[in-house]
């Protein structure tokens, strides 16, 4: 139920959450969370917990009796929430994944508490879905419907599905007696061991992902579902090293006596093939490796070229990138999926690093012939943020001496001195008062950092004015003015986040029937091409971007962009719903449709900045929200801007 999915959150979350925040995540009207949290109360009588309303604060969840409220808490663990179309669609994949037998229209209804119409609605998403992973919903009149396709598909979906867990999965009886017997400690030991043994390398992730396949392996072969020897013919067994089968074959003799069957050799193809595409090793082969690097030289130029970035001067990065895709390239060609948990937070804080993925991905595809997943897209995007950061802190050493001014006594010059330390590690730092500043030689110096404001007409070198008891503000502006990459076209008449936003972009929804997000952005950003400030491919390039993968973050955001910077002049539409709608089980309360330069990238990170913040401080988002025009939006937005030093 969806009110047992409201208390875990607020007993996961373990802080006080606004009334906007808990409407946000569930897709529920004011009215609606009310009762629910008025039931949750009765519950919590007799279930040791009571939600609190403080002042100010929002809803707080209270334990009065621990051991009564972890037992409540097993009881419903698992709950969904029948109202949310995703929800929904998932468990009833769920239910047809962990069966071969048909199942009724009204067995989905009852265990969905949902009406017949529902589950008769939900079904051409299912369909969908089930295409996806190139399964086929088979209906048969007085049966029902059932999954039909190769085991190797089954298999996918089910580790896919099984790994969406924050929807509350509904389990049928035979498999959750399955999972409480499956050994899973002693099945992690023993992949640990030889993952060890045989030298590779595995992520947290890929561990779980490989536990997950074996988890489904078992369950299916003690349904008597075998991996036919024609199903893995595709798998060039060349491809997959001694190791990964050895590997395997322990694993799968594990199974075998614990289970009281039999894998044919093709289970152990499988699963090494899984293995083999979730490890890395260090001794990839010279004539591989050599072609790895050649192509990868390529793509990174080509981000050059497009984005203004450095990309190929990182010896760092081209290395991390040639033992990433040895795994990620088998992974596609065996047809294998590595799921990703932080993909929406990757996404959320990363998302102008997202955008080279974005391209990244299209070479690959250019050069390999394979799609990249979006959790795929968002391992890749660590990568390329990671050098991202290592730039900015090069560029944060390259300021070897710096010459500090103050109108304040010697302690709070020493302690701003001891401060800044901690930013510029490499730097020496002079420190003069404010009336010694006109005889310091400022040639000599690389950057002037000062507590008051400097009364020179011209300063051919960077300045910045901070505080004079420095704040963490004041150390994120340092960090931000000095180390903006990649570089904007023309630095010294870089567009600030503000000038970004236009009147004449700037539009309220008050309400709308029918909801398509993608016909709406793309309607919106038609728009933005009649206005001048985009070329005329622009809407399709955002309609292609969203196929990607949702552009709807977390909290009522959403932040459509083009999947190639094609900006004639920067540009940020807003949309403020009155009256959110729902696509795809998200709210969209703001809508920010990005439109920027090629070498305005810089500009994309500053408004994953404002979105963290707004996702974050829900009291700043309401007051957006609120606006009633353009000068009332600006003026918060300001405020925003303002608060964080941007």
């Amino acid at each position: 139920m969806r009110r047992d999915l409201i208390l875990q959150y607020l007993y996961q979350k373990g802080k006080s959450l606004t009334t906007q925040e808990l409407e946000s995540e569930f897709a529920i009207s004011n009215r609606t969370l009310r009762n629910e949290l008025k039931e949750l109360n009765v519950i919590g009588e007799k279930s040791g917990f009571v939600i609190q309303k403080k002042r100010g604060e929002g809803f707080l969840l209270h334990v009065v009796n621990k051991e009564l409220v972890q037992t409540y808490m097993k009881e419903i663990e698992g709950a969904i929430a029948p109202d949310l179309p995703r929800v929904r669609v998932v468990n009833i994949i769920m239910l047809l994944l962990q069966t071969t037998e048909f199942q009724t229209i009204d067995m989905f209804a009852d265990s969905l508490m949902i009406s017949r119409s529902t589950v008769f609605s939900d079904m051409i998403e299912v369909e969908r879905q089930a295409r996806i992973f190139d399964l086929k919903v088979e209906s048969k009149s007085r049966y029902g419907v059932r999954l039909v396709g190769d085991e190797t598909n089954f298999r996918r979906a089910f580790s896919y599905f099984l790994s969406q867990k924050e929807t509350g999965l509904l389990k049928k009886s035979t498999y959750q007696q399955f999972e409480k017997a499956f050994p899973f400690e002693e099945i992690r030991t023993v992949l640990r061991e030889e993952i060890q043994n045989n030298q590779l390398k595995l992520s947290f992730f890929a561990l779980e992902n490989i536990l997950v396949h074996i988890q489904v392996l078992s369950f299916r072969v003690t349904q008597h579902n075998f991996i036919l020897p024609n199903q893995e013919k595709k798998l060039d067994v060349s491809l997959i090293k001694p190791s990964f089968m050895n590997i395997a074959k322990r694993i799968c003799e594990i199974l075998s006596e614990l289970y009281h069957v039999v894998l044919p050799e093709s289970e152990i193809v499988y699963l090494a093939a899984h293995i083999s595409g979730k490890s890395s090793v260090d001794d990839i082969e010279e004539q591989e490796k050599n072609d790895l690097n050649q192509k990868l030289k390529k793509c990174l130029e080509k981000l050059d070229q497009t984005f203004l970035t450095h990309f190929m001067s990182d010896q760092q990065l081209l290395n991390t990138l040639i033992m990433h895709m040895y795994p990620l390239l088998r992974r596609l060609y065996f047809n294998l999926k590595l799921t990703n948990p932080l993909l929406d937070d990757v996404y959320s804080r990363y998302s102008d690093v997202f955008m080279i993925a974005l391209n990244f991905s299209e070479m690959i595809k250019e050069i390999w012939g394979f799609e990249l997943s979006s959790d795929e897209m968002g391992y890749i995007t660590m990568h390329f943020a990671a050098h991202m950061e290592r730039e900015k802190q090069k560029q944060l050493s390259s300021y070897k001496k710096i010459l500090l001014s103050h109108g304040s006594g010697a302690g709070s010059a020493f302690l701003l001195k001891m401060k800044l330390e901690t930013v510029f590690q490499e730097a020496t730092i002079d420190v003069v008062l404010d009336s010694e500043l006109q005889s310091a030689q400022l040639e000599d110096y690389d950057l002037v950092v000062s507590s008051i404001p400097i009364r020179f007409d011209n300063i051919s070198i960077p300045y910045i004015q901070v505080a004079p008891i420095l704040t963490e503000t004041d150390i994120q502006r340092i960090r931000r003015t000095l180390t903006r990459y990649p570089a904007s076209r023309v630095e010294e008449n870089a567009p600030t986040l503000l000038s970004l936003f236009h009147s004449e972009l700037f539009h309220i929804e008050e309400s709308r029937e029918t909801f398509d997000y993608k016909a709406f952005i793309k309607e919106k950003a038609k728009k933005v091409v009649e206005n001048g400030f985009a070329t005329p491919d622009y809407p399709d390039l955002v309609v292609e971007r969203e196929e990607k993968i949702s552009t709807i973050l977390q909290n009522g955001i959403a932040s459509p962009h083009a999947l190639k910077m094609v900006a004639i002049q920067d540009s940020i539409s807003v949309v403020i719903f009155k009256n959110p709608p729902t696509y795809d089980g998200k709210v969209v309360q703001i809508l920010f449709l990005i439109n920027l330069r090629a070498g305005d990238l810089f500009l994309h990170k500053e408004l994953s900045r404002l979105f963290l913040h707004l996702m974050e401080h829900p009291e700043a988002k309401q007051k957006v929200l609120k606006s009633n025009n353009f000068t009332d939006f600006q003026y918060e937005i300001s405020k925003i801007l303002f608060q964080y030093g941007s």
